[in-house]
């Protein structure tokens, strides 16, 4: 780009040797427009690249979701494959080990996560310093929802069981989502009001199926 830039440029400059002031003035304007561009482009294209997340086509292609991850989730419920891939790409995808901490029992929530691969166990501390296992989370299950609109304490400690990956969304990333892909927003929002929705309407007050979501 540069070579190209430059080259061009001293091709414009050329006419700058020429008796005819018109063409003077076109050869000089167009090889500082040239310069100029080139400038421009090596400055700014650092800070667009920076602040914007690319998503290529081999990225689409290699990144594998499984086929039971598209059908149980609620969260991709009317989704296309390539949009949920898209939606992986652009969130956080994470790795975890077996026995790592997902999420830990009193921090401040502000992200939800969905399993794709692997496994995760959810476990409650009691104020004796018990613990009391709450469920398993199998690939297409999701937790921490409610931290995602209203940041909380989480509820309770999520545990890594296997090599598990990860979806995490928090609301900075849906917002960025929404300004380059509005339509997978839009169905993101629908369905995560259906998922909180169905949450309220199925349980009382922080009862123990509010810790299984992690706050």
């Amino acid at each position: 780009m540069v070579s190209t830039s430059l080259a061009l440029a001293l091709g414009f400059a050329v006419f700058s040797a020429s008796s005819f002031p018109p063409v003077v003035h076109f050869g000089l304007l167009s090889a500082m427009v040239l310069l100029v561009a080139l400038a421009v482009t090596l400055v700014l294209l650092p800070i667009l690249l920076s602040s914007t997340r690319l998503v290529t086509l081999y990225d689409l292609l290699t990144l594998e979701v499984q086929p039971e991850v598209l059908r149980r989730c609620e969260l991709f419920e009317g989704m296309r494959p390539w949009q949920v891939k898209k939606l992986v790409l652009l969130g956080g995808l994470r790795v975890y080990r077996d026995g790592d901490a997902i999420v830990r029992q009193g921090d401040t929530a502000k992200e939800m996560f969905v399993v794709l691969d692997g496994g995760a166990e959810v476990w409650q501390r009691a104020e004796d310093g018990g613990r009391a296992h709450l469920r398993t989370l199998r690939p297409g299950e999701m937790f921490g929802e409610v931290a995602l609109v209203c940041a909380s304490p989480r509820t309770a400690d999520v545990v890594a069981a296997g090599d598990t990956r990860a979806l995490s969304l928090d609301w900075e990333r849906v917002q960025q989502l929404g300004r380059f892909f509005p339509g997978i927003t839009s169905r993101l929002s629908l369905n995560l009001a259906a998922v909180i929705g169905r949450r309220l309407a199925c349980t009382g007050p922080r009862s123990a199926e509010a810790a299984i979501t992690g706050g």
